[in-house]
């Protein structure tokens, strides 16, 4: 491409990034500063039209104080007669987003993500082994890891949340990974789908929860240190 189309076309991305909005992260280190955030980043790809549009709910959504809460599909698979009602999907939402070493040519992106249930047994219930991918605007993302939970009990109706996490080399980014990447760098509001597993033993007896849970339009913004 001739050097001034790059460099119109890189006046065109500075112009149309927002600034990063409030969300929670995990650590001070993770966080991108502003000036980083509203850089242009044409090591990713040329910025396409995300999948996803953008509509009123979708920068409500973006507001510091938003949850994404939609009704979950579950299913239970087990010997036992399944229980489609023992678990109950509150919330999943982004919570920052990290370009690192910066937006300009990042080598690896981490999008740090809240995920909420409530038990709708009257009894303490044994929960383990979560499992799930995520998929952006309809592609495949990847696996996600737990950071802070595999096992645990939650009391009659008790909620848990869930600290999950995708790390995405962009080296290894396929063409339409590399479309999405220029959304997120962008602040394009994206649907994101959480699809997975996790195990409940009510009574005892091993269900396999299965989960498929959709996003409406969101824009995944990185943590701003407080006070800015």
């Amino acid at each position: 491409m001739p050097s001034s189309k790059l460099l119109g076309s890189v006046a065109c991305l500075i112009l149309t990034i927002g600034i990063a909005g409030t969300a929670q992260g995990q650590s001070a280190a993770s966080r991108p500063n502003r000036a980083q955030a509203t850089a242009a980043a044409s090591s990713i790809v040329p910025s396409s039209p995300c999948n996803a549009v953008s509509t009123p709910a979708a920068t409500e959504l973006a507001t510091p104080a938003a949850t994404v809460t939609v009704t979950p599909t579950l299913a239970a698979t087990t010997a036992a007669t399944p229980d489609n009602t023992l678990i109950r999907l509150v919330s999943f939402a982004p919570t920052d987003i990290h370009f690192n070493p910066d937006p300009v040519k990042p080598v690896a992106v981490i999008i740090v993500f809240s995920f909420i249930f409530q038990s709708q047994s009257a009894e303490s219930l044994h929960i383990e082994s979560p499992r799930f991918q995520l998929a952006i605007d309809d592609v495949a993302w990847g696996a996600l890891s737990s950071t802070d939970f595999q096992t645990g009990t939650l009391p009659a109706n008790g909620e848990q949340g869930i600290v999950l996490q995708s790390l995405t080399l962009v080296k290894q980014t396929t063409p339409a990974q590399g479309a999405i990447l220029a959304c997120l760098r962008d602040q394009q509001p994206v649907t994101l789908t959480l699809s997975g597993t996790l195990n409940a033993f009510p009574g005892g007896v091993k269900q396999s929860i299965v989960v498929n849970f959709t996003t409406e339009p969101i824009i995944v913004r990185a943590r701003q240190a407080a006070g800015q």
